[in-house]
């Protein structure tokens, strides 16, 4: 082999050497420089409400929703100068509450706090729902979870076992 090809052969590993060196480089200053673009953008925030945040309740006043909403109301009232206030609409298994989120203004000041099973299971279970789930309504987040106990009174005699029984 020659010297001038050995040279060649040289220059050409070294270049390969510095492409593959400084790409990764390059990329990071590409990735850098479109970022900084979003960086100097200022976020769009939504306008909040000149009113008070509205916290519809599934549940009457008194029930585990209720008390559920109250604190919730609590926690966002020490967050945003207007205030928070539950609205108590029970009745036909949360569906009138719903309704009343459906019909609010959309300005995201109104909050429903209810069952999962006005998404879930509702749908399956009535022929007929003055709403669309998936449409009308966005979950946010599980504000509580919620065990239910069947107790009886002394009454009962103690050979009955299950729920059968008691018919």
């Amino acid at each position: 082999m020659t010297t001038n090809a050995i040279t060649t052969n040289a220059n050409a590993v070294l270049r390969s050497a510095t492409v593959t060196r400084r790409l990764p480089l390059r990329y990071s200053c590409a990735a850098a420089g479109s970022l900084w673009g979003l960086a100097a953008s200022r976020p769009a925030y939504a306008q909040p409400s000149a009113n008070p945040l509205r916290i519809l309740c599934s549940g009457p006043a008194g029930s585990i929703p209720d008390i559920v909403a109250r604190r919730v109301a609590e926690q966002l009232t020490r967050q945003h100068p207007q205030g928070a206030i539950v609205d108590n609409r029970p009745g036909a298994a949360g569906q009138i509450a719903v309704n009343a989120l459906k019909a609010a203004v959309p300005d995201g000041a109104t909050i429903l706090l209810a069952q999962g099973a006005v998404a879930t299971v509702y749908p399956y279970l009535y022929a007929k729902l003055a709403y669309d789930p998936i449409i009308d309504l966005q979950p946010v987040s599980m504000a509580g979870e919620m065990t239910l106990a069947l107790a009886v009174g002394p009454a009962v005699p103690s050979s009955v076992t299950n729920i059968q029984e008691l018919y």
